[in-house]
């Protein structure tokens, strides 16, 4: 243990750096968003949410660290601990398989973590700061499952079970945390078993059966806890159709279903039309299949399977809705971007070692392919990076535009409501003005005011997000019931919009707040 902290210290420092560059600006901040609103203002209860829909792993993880009654602070700066942690922990578990050491090794970890780190879908994930600190718990202990599993394969008799069935153990947790969990530990998998594979340079071992032999032990893992985590979901949790509901499939034609998966994938591989997806993982991409194709005399078809095996994880979720999932759920995209990098050095490493076999030259010779992928890591990190901050950016002016409004709605209402506690509900909806250097994300970039309006019953869940951040501002108030919204929509049709003299009126027993036109 002490070889390794020593041998990782500095791999450790520079995630830590990384995550401060990026990220720093999540730290001791205010800044509350949706979700993070209703955990505050109702405390536990929220969890009963996340229970109906199959996520008691992370309410689970939440007893376990102590963390059940929210602490916004301290969420902050453990979130950014778990991340630097979490990827450390896939880099040394890739040194591990890979068994390879040296300087260049060291510089392509080095890029790893920065191209991960500084992806622009971290802070979608990390908006939700309720979760952050589980998310990064989950992606360790799937790191520790694949590890796991890796050496069992290599022990005999009780030992290998064990390992299995601990394995095993810890998936049936990461599955119910995130379901995106199930995806991370296919692609830690691929990642493991095509590094295996460049580690023992013979095509003759490397035959459909020696794949089957291979795969075999993480398959089995997989679906023991795959399959045990589904029922006891189905018997004792889910009750919510959250995750079936973006399903595509069935609600749309086959052709629609599958041109949306192609369009994402084009977008992903080529960076267009979303400033969460960049060019580089496509050149790196493009260069690690070039690579891949020069070696397969010497590694065998397997490499060529693995690798594009690896090209498909990032897309497993697309194809399971026939749709692009949430930005914030893709989470393998900002991994494998990293790990791409990662195996190219070790890719040009291999074939610089067939081509001094060749030439009676030392490998060396192969600079320029270094000094290629070293100016996509930079230009690729820096290009997420800077996506990272507007984002960061835009989030904080989002709240303070938030903060005011809430602020000037608290003023409006404690003289109309008074200590009857009479029932609030919002009609209409406020949009996030910004500034010309904020970007709007998916969830970054709209405001507190704007969320769920649409959703049956209209102006129900929308007026439940508002009382909730009213509640963060320190002011309490209660939410009509859905069944008198209809009147109050009815009402609001005459009142001014807001911050008109009559945007917030008295309505018999209820107080309504008109922020925008009522759309038919």
């Amino acid at each position: 243990m002490k070889e390794c902290l020593n041998k990782y210290k500095c791999h450790g420092l520079w995630a830590a750096v990384c995550v401060l560059m990026v990220h720093g600006a999540k730290l001791f901040t205010n800044n509350v968003g949706i979700d993070t609103e209703d955990l505050i203002h109702l405390g536990s209860p929220f969890y009963d949410g996340w229970l109906n829909t199959g996520r008691q792993g992370l309410v689970l993880l939440k007893y376990l660290t102590g963390s059940v009654e929210y602490n916004p602070y301290f969420a902050q700066m453990m979130t950014l601990v778990m991340l630097a942690v979490s990827v450390l922990a896939f880099v040394m578990l890739w040194d591990k398989v890979a068994g390879v050491t040296g300087s260049v090794n060291k510089w392509a970890a080095y890029g790893c973590m920065f191209l991960w780190i500084s992806h622009p879908i971290l802070v979608e994930q990390y908006y939700f700061t309720l979760q952050g600190v589980e998310i990064g718990i989950g992606m360790v202990l799937t790191a520790v499952a694949l590890w796991l599993v890796w050496q069992g394969k290599a022990q005999k008799g009780s030992k290998k079970i064990y390992a299995f069935l601990l394995s095993g153990a810890l998936l049936l947790l990461t599955f119910s945390v995130y379901q995106i969990f199930v995806v991370l530990f296919i692609y830690g998998a691929v990642t493991i078993l095509l590094l295996d594979t460049l580690r023992k340079p013979d095509a003759k071992c490397k035959g459909i059966l020696a794949v089957v032999k291979d795969v075999f032990p993480y398959a089995g893992v997989f679906l023991g806890a795959f399959i045990c985590n589904s029922v006891v979901t189905s018997l004792f949790f889910s009750e919510s159709d959250y995750l079936s509901s973006q399903v595509q499939w069935g609600q749309l034609s086959v052709r629609d279903c599958v041109y949306s998966i192609a369009v994402h994938v084009r977008d992903v591989l080529t960076g267009q039309n979303s400033i969460f997806y960049h060019v580089s993982f496509g050149a790196l991409c493009a260069v690690g299949f070039i690579a891949v194709l020069c070696l397969i005399k010497r590694y065998g078809a397997a490499l060529l399977f693995y690798y594009v095996a690896l090209m498909t994880t990032p897309f497993l979720m697309t194809v399971v809705c026939a749709d692009e999932p949430a930005v914030r759920s893709q989470l393998i995209l900002p991994a494998i971007t990293g790990y791409i990098l990662y195996v190219d050095v070790l890719l040009m490493k291999c074939l610089g070692c067939d081509g001094a076999k060749k030439t009676a030259k030392k490998s060396s010779g192969i600079k320029w392919q270094t000094v290629l992928l070293a100016a996509v890591c930079i230009l690729g990190g820096v290009s997420q990076m800077q996506i990272s901050h507007r984002l960061y950016y835009t989030d904080a002016c989002r709240y303070a535009e938030d903060e005011a409004l809430g602020r000037a709605l608290i003023q409006q209402l404690e003289p109309k409501i008074g200590e009857d506690e009479t029932p609030i509900v919002v009609i209409g909806c406020h949009e996030f003005q910004g500034n010309n250097a904020c970007l709007e994300g998916e969830i970054i970039g709209l405001s507190i005011f704007e969320h769920d309006v649409e959703e049956e019953p209209r102006y129900y869940w929308s007026t439940r997000r508002v009382v909730g951040f009213l509640h963060t501002l320190g002011y309490d108030c209660e939410q009509l019931p859905d069944k008198n919204i209809p009147y109050a929509e009815e009402f609001a049709e005459d009142m001014d919009v807001w911050p008109g003299k009559h945007s917030v009126e008295h309505a018999g027993d209820m107080v309504v707040i008109k922020l925008s036109e009522i759309n038919e």
